[in-house]
């Protein structure tokens, strides 16, 4: 469907367009990787549509978690059908993304605050979707609490393009270790084993600036493609490569008293002490769980990197991709998440650096 026939459909099937049929209008997003996305109005309301590219049980999943994280995110309006495909009919917010510029103390205590009001949602609304998963003996009934890191990443494993895969194995990358990681991130030693972060939450699991939005002077969060349960420091783990600007670049990474805002924030309404220790042990937790990031950051790369968008941020993918997946760079991060808690002068390098560049320095080296 294009946008006319997105902007129609709607005229005929949604009350809120209801005798709209000629004043609608349908533009494109083209700030999205997986799905068609129009912004679709009458001049007096506007909603957002989404086409997904996935089915089955991706789908169900991600409809239910917008159903469910209404008030956190936009109302779920409609789920709407047209021959074979789907339109998820959402709330349009006015406000915009949240900009690098934007990250202040006042702004990473709201969105501290927000994750952690995320990380307190029932996952009671993923339950059908954990009975399909256990039916078609996807996961076990244990590995659903796992769910992002044994359902979401594999997945992405999946749609690696075979060329890719054979570039990037050319490069060093070993597809079957990548695999083993990821099924072993239950039982890997490195990761933190107790506290805050280790709790099973609601995993929002694309915490990247552009699915953080204004509206009406709150945060509110889109985009629930990888929504699912999982410990909480999965999230945290993004979180920490995406918003603490620790994938971009070593001189764009927050300081550690602007990283404090948001795990200050954080723990406060997660209920949990928030001392100044309470804070820099959950700060350095955070940075050993980016182990998940560097997994995920390393396949969103390996899917994407010889798509059609932005030439600068393809031209990233295609430098990182091939360190974040290389067995020895995986290895060498999981000898810094083991040493940092007792080692003081790798514990700030970690916080001061994020757990890429700290391993790409001493794995170069």
């Amino acid at each position: 469907m294009d946008g006319e026939a997105v902007a129609r459909f709607l005229a005929e099937h949604l009350p809120l367009f209801s005798g709209s049929e000629g004043s609608m209008q349908a533009t494109p997003s083209h700030d999205t990787e997986w799905h068609r996305v129009y912004f679709v109005g009458d001049g007096q309301a506007k909603v957002v549509v989404s086409i997904p590219s996935w089915f089955g049980t991706e789908v169900l999943s991600k409809t239910l978690a917008e159903e469910a994280l209404a008030g956190l995110g936009p109302r779920h309006l409609a789920t709407l059908r047209c021959e074979d495909q789907v339109l998820l009919v959402n709330e349009f917010f006015e406000g915009g993304t949240l900009k690098p510029a934007d990250l202040n103390a006042d702004v990473l205590a709201k969105v501290g605050s927000l994750y952690a009001q995320l990380h307190q949602v029932d996952i009671a609304w993923f339950d059908p979707v954990r009975q399909k998963l256990l039916e078609e003996q996807v996961l076990s009934s244990s590995d659903c609490n796992w769910a992002f890191c044994l359902w979401v990443l594999p997945r992405f494993l999946r749609l690696v393009p075979e060329a890719n895969k054979q570039e990037l194995q050319a490069q060093g990358v070993d597809w079957g270790y990548i695999e083993a990681e990821i099924k072993g991130l239950p039982t890997c030693p490195e990761l933190p084993a107790g506290g805050v972060t280790t709790r099973c939450v609601c995993v929002h699991g694309d915490a990247h600036l552009g699915n953080i939005m204004w509206h009406q002077g709150n945060l509110r969060l889109i985009d629930f493609d990888m929504t699912a349960p999982g410990p909480a420091g999965a999230d945290l783990a993004y979180i920490a490569l995406m918003l603490f600007r620790c994938g971009f670049s070593v001189d764009a990474i927050l300081d550690i008293d602007s990283q404090r805002q948001f795990a200050s924030a954080y723990l406060k309404e997660s209920g949990s002490p928030s001392t100044d220790g309470d804070v820099d042990a959950f700060l350095l937790d955070m940075h050993r769980w980016s182990y998940v990031g560097l997994l995920q950051m390393g396949l969103l790369c390996a899917v994407l990197m010889h798509n059609e968008g932005n030439p600068g941020k393809r031209e990233l993918m295609k430098q990182r991709g091939p360190v974040l997946l290389h067995p020895r760079f995986l290895a060498k991060a999981k000898e810094v998440m083991q040493m940092a808690p007792s080692d003081k002068s790798l514990a700030k390098q970690l916080l001061t650096q994020g757990l890429f560049f700290t391993t790409e320095s001493a794995w170069r080296s």
